[in-house]
């Protein structure tokens, strides 16, 4: 017999949007009476950014590990840092491609040395960071707008880190967690897990799907982790 399978089996996925889809579907919020939460704005099956559920539920997205890593919020379990950093950035990618707002395609990078590279493509305008901060270098360009994912990540960093991989990690939490996101009971777990678990469907449907361009998404981010590696002089 095989090992078990390290994640839970994807849950069911309704379908995509039609073709031409300009904005995120609409989802009626689901009725939350505490008086000091604001609503959020629906942006398709999600509630809250995509990066946002991979960091409250890794243990869905990222390969666990017993010494060190990152412990999940909401289980008892340690995942990889590297890990949990390239699923940051391919769950939002996949959910994107799902929701028809991006397309990724392969292309070639270098002058001598050619290698593989992922090409970000906007189809369809989209709103803030619904998508992750990975979707905000795509916010302002018109639709057809293309980039480098490379270039989207190397970008996000803004300055050379002593860590670049934790560094992403935090920024999601600084950014998309942090002061956004309210959990004050199990019910506001469950559902967020819920997403979480809808996520993940998408993410293993595309990667499925693209399985080579997946592959190199994940190089591309560890690339552009190690671009931003702060030098150290002896």
């Amino acid at each position: 017999m095989g090992k078990p399978h390290p994640y839970p089996p994807p849950p069911p996925l309704p379908p995509p949007p039609p073709p031409g889809y300009p904005q995120p579907g609409y989802r009626q919020p689901i009725e939350d009476t505490s008086a000091s939460r604001k609503p959020y704005q629906p942006m398709g099956l999600l509630t809250i950014p995509p990066d946002a559920l991979v960091y409250l539920f890794p243990e869905f997205f990222a390969k666990r590990v017993r010494i060190g890593g990152f412990e999940a919020p909401y289980a008892n379990v340690k995942v990889s840092h590297k890990s949990l950093y390239k699923a940051l950035i391919t769950a939002p990618l996949a959910y994107m491609e799902y929701m028809r707002v991006a397309d990724l395609r392969l292309g070639r990078r270098g002058r001598v040395f050619k290698r593989d590279k992922v090409v970000v493509v906007k189809i369809a305008d989209f709103k803030g960071f619904d998508y992750g901060l990975i979707s905000a270098p795509l916010k302002r360009g018109t639709v057809g707008y293309f980039k480098d994912l490379f270039d989207c990540i190397y970008g996000l960093f803004v300055t050379d880190v002593s860590e670049p991989v934790k560094y992403y990690i935090d920024m999601v939490y600084r950014y998309e967690v942090k002061g956004k996101i309210r959990i004050d009971s199990q019910w506001d777990v469950a559902r967020y897990r819920r997403e979480a678990e809808t996520l993940y469907g998408i993410w293993i449907r595309q990667r499925g799907m693209k399985p080579r361009i997946y592959s190199v998404a994940e190089k591309d981010a560890e690339k552009a982790a190690n671009a931003r590696h702060e030098p150290v002089y002896g």
